[in-house]
């Protein structure tokens, strides 16, 4: 274990045990969520489109799709 997550370990400890289960659960997610390599690809690629230009602003296609202002 890194000596910051050994840090963050001890600041926890001293929480309320809601507050080391809460903190505990959004951990958890955290690493559950990581990304897979396809999605970490996707999102590298739209980076690449983002930097290009490459892109439509959420309202513009919104508005193209006439799909209203919201």
């Amino acid at each position: 274990m890194t000596k910051l997550l050994d840090q963050a370990i001890e600041k926890v400890r001293e929480l309320p045990e809601d507050e080391q289960n809460a903190v505990a659960t959004n951990l958890i997610n955290l690493i559950d969520d990581k990304l897979s390599e396809d999605e970490e690809r996707e999102l590298t690629e739209s980076g690449r489109q983002y930097e290009r230009g490459d892109f439509r602003p959420y309202d513009l296609l919104r508005h193209e799709l006439g799909l209203g202002n919201n």
